[in-house]
């Protein structure tokens, strides 16, 4: 391989990292948004439920609104763990495999062009 080839490949590998980084920034974008929508869905029902249980004859409508809202809850934190999850576990070491092949090439390059001085 020539050193222009070689540089050519080292472009070609940040650029990967950099759009796998990109991806995993995304990832940890997207749980958050997921939270928020989450939170604001628990904090809805939350107030539903106060609401329907202050009248007699909804109150039981109202422990209903209120179990779901504990389960909504329960969803989202583990949607929410789930995709922050996967996304470092998919991510993060593609991240770093390539940085290691790109610094090993820039060592490579740096060695080749200081022999041919």
């Amino acid at each position: 391989m020539s050193l222009d080839e070689a540089c050519e490949v080292i472009t070609a590998l940040e650029q990967a990292k950099a759009r796998r980084i990109e991806r995993y920034r995304n990832s940890q974008v997207g749980s958050q948004i997921t939270a928020m929508a989450f939170e604001g869905t628990k904090g809805a029902l939350q107030v539903t439920a106060k609401g329907l249980k202050l009248n007699p004859i909804t109150a039981l409508a109202g422990i209903i609104v209120d179990a779901a809202e504990r389960g909504i809850d329960a969803t989202g934190g583990l949607i929410v763990d789930g995709i922050s999850t996967s996304s470092a576990t998919i991510n993060l070491p593609v991240v770093q495999e390539l940085e290691e092949a790109i610094q090993q090439l820039n060592k490579l390059v740096s060695d080749a062009q200081a022999s041919n001085l």
